[in-house]
């Protein structure tokens, strides 16, 4: 501090590196106390000048955005200090001088997860505990160029973070079509099994038999096809076998599939499943 003014900067470390990050989607995880809520407040800033822009903060609830240390409750400690002007009706909001703004916001219920479909916004930020708690930073000593840092989530979240991923940020125009086909399949795949659910409390209390065989093998097909899409072929003929799904001579006998998915490895793999 010198005089009245006063400077707002990263922590050198992570806050740096992720404010300094030029990628279109960048992951900030850690445990409590790391900075994620600071250094995602201080993403906005470098925009604010231009009237347009404007920033939108997702929580899961309402209640985590205003919770004290939460996102709403430190911006009050930031935003005043650049001159801008908060809002409590009927959204959490700050106002710059320019114009531009910062809104807070919930996605509690479907109303409002579809309230937000077509919006046009320039900067999404999640603040989210679960994938921040599946995530660490390693210390890579051999990359290009020397040691580096390489930003890791848990395999397990790898599917839930896809299905976040604003694909309107994505450059290329296949890999764009690829993650819209995935997240597709995410929306259905979930409507199946919290149906499913619904199925089997049916069955119990009437003693109906509800198992559709084909729904069955349809709902196995589509996980192959995206553990090809996500994981590669490789994967996916070894989930293929796994699965038990048919198998038929030119699979297990042509080279260019030997060469190509090693069946003596997929098979070893998969001893024990149905064929």
């Amino acid at each position: 501090m010198s005089g009245d003014a006063s400077v707002v900067r990263p922590q050198p470390g992570p806050q740096t590196n992720f404010l300094a990050s030029p990628a279109d989607i960048a992951i900030y995880g850690g445990s409590a106390g790391g900075g994620k809520t600071w250094a995602l407040l201080m993403e906005p800033l470098r925009h604010i000048a231009n009237s347009q822009f404007g920033a939108v903060f997702f929580r899961r609830t309402l209640v985590q955005v205003r919770n004290e240390g939460g996102l709403w409750n430190e911006s009050e400690k930031l935003y005043p200090c650049l001159n801008a002007k908060p809002k409590v009706a009927p959204d959490l909001s700050w106002t710059f001088p320019s114009g531009s703004s910062v809104s807070f916001a919930h996605l509690e219920h479907d109303k409002t997860v579809s309230n937000w479909q077509g919006s046009q916004i320039p900067l999404i930020c999640f603040d989210d505990p679960i994938l921040s708690e599946g995530m660490c930073v390693m210390h890579v000593p051999f990359g290009r160029g020397g040691a580096q840092e390489a930003v890791c989530l848990k395999l397990e979240l790898v599917n839930g973070w896809l299905f976040t991923v604003d694909t309107s940020r994505i450059k290329d125009e296949a890999v764009r079509e690829k993650v819209i086909v995935y997240q597709r399949e995410c929306y259905s795949v979930l409507a199946k099994h919290f149906a499913g659910k619904h199925a089997g409390l049916s069955q119990a209390t009437t003693g109906e038999n509800v198992d559709d065989p084909q729904e069955n093998e349809s709902v196995k097909l589509r996980t192959v096809n995206e553990s090809r899409q996500v994981f590669g072929t490789q994967a996916a003929a070894q989930l293929w076998f796994r699965l038990g799904l048919p198998v038929v001579p030119a699979m297990l006998h042509d080279p260019r599939q030997l060469n190509l998915l090693d069946y003596s490895v997929i098979k070893s793999a998969s001893a024990g499943a149905p064929t």
